[in-house]
């Protein structure tokens, strides 16, 4: 894989996408790469730890699975609006649902380094946003403020919480 000074790279660590910028090589191994993470911890890594990170993210970005790069509460609009325009693909001759992906690294307020997500599908029949989640993960305030919702519903098992928000 050739990376390109300057310009950043998704990866998956610990089931998130986490986005770093590729720094160049250390000069003193030529098989370790510099890289700085999206909260700003400069680090090195070698290239056999870096490379298929990067690759499970190509995967699932070409799986349906849409992480937002954006920071913003705009941004994060977006991607369920294109979720909801676009709610699944086909794979091997099936439909099978798109998922949008937040963390706290595309929160408004910027990186916490907290490992809560929470993921949303739409069903386009039942007009249904659903949102799945960790027990203590919020839903944002934007989701029910920015979409014309006819009704919410939180759903907690052992396991995670699931929002059900039915849309106008």
């Amino acid at each position: 894989m050739k990376f390109e000074i300057g310009k950043t790279y998704d990866a998956v660590v610990q089931g998130q996408i986490w986005s770093f910028e590729y720094e160049g090589i250390d000069e003193n191994e030529e098989d370790v790469y510099i890289i700085t993470w999206m909260s700003g911890e400069c680090e090195g890594l070698h290239k056999s730890e870096i490379e298929p990170l990067v690759e499970e993210a190509k995967v699932l970005k070409a799986a349906g699975v849409i992480y937002p790069r954006g920071r913003s509460e705009e941004e994060q609009y977006k991607a369920l609006c294109l979720l909801i325009a676009q709610p699944t693909y086909f794979f091997a001759g099936e439909e099978v649902p798109k998922a949008v992906v937040l963390s706290d690294h595309f929160a408004p307020d910027g990186y916490k380094g907290e490992k809560d997500y929470l993921d949303f599908t739409y069903d386009k029949n039942q007009k249904m946003i659903v949102t799945t989640g960790a027990h203590d993960v919020t839903l944002p305030d934007w989701v029910g403020q920015r979409f014309d919702v006819l009704g919410m519903m939180k759903i907690k098992n052992k396991d995670k919480t699931v929002w059900q928000i039915s849309l106008k």
